[in-house]
């Protein structure tokens, strides 16, 4: 029994240091398009968000979701983007209020910053996104449903 202990210890060590050397290196050449930063973009969210209110009050009554997956909440970032090519949706709930924001993503790779500028107006929110990064050009698209 002892003498597999040896190996298995080694493999954990070698399985440990792989993937650190994919997060550190890849994170380090995000959006570079090279073979450690497509692989790093496929086990982790690099994707970064912002959220600016100019009504605090508001703070907690404002989520955003990204495929069904929580993003912010409470002020808070909640959970990681992850990379995906393609329609990539975020839906803000207010009160009765959800405000969807789609844009086209052209890879599975690129790594961007999502900013929201969140507006109070009443009953309702003005949302605007900002795209920091390589699909900053994409045309960003908004849907506000009610009830």
């Amino acid at each position: 029994m002892k003498k597999y202990l040896i190996p298995f210890f080694i493999g954990i060590v070698l399985f440990i240091s792989c993937f650190s050397c994919i997060y550190f290196f890849g994170k380090k050449q995000l959006n570079s398009g090279s073979f450690i930063s497509r692989l790093a973009t496929h086990f982790f969210d690099f994707n970064t968000i912002s959220v600016n209110h100019i009504d605090r009050k508001i703070e907690s009554d404002v989520s955003t979701f990204s495929e069904n997956n929580c993003i912010y909440q409470n002020g808070k970032t909640q959970n990681g983007i992850a990379n995906k090519y393609g329609r990539n949706c975020f839906d803000i709930y207010y009160q009765q209020q959800k405000t969807k924001i789609c844009h086209f993503k052209k890879n599975n790779w690129y790594v961007n910053h999502y900013h929201f500028e969140i507006t109070h107006f009443l009953d309702s929110l003005d949302v605007e996104l900002k795209i920091i990064g390589p699909d900053s050009s994409a045309n960003v698209q908004y849907k506000i449903e009610n009830g």
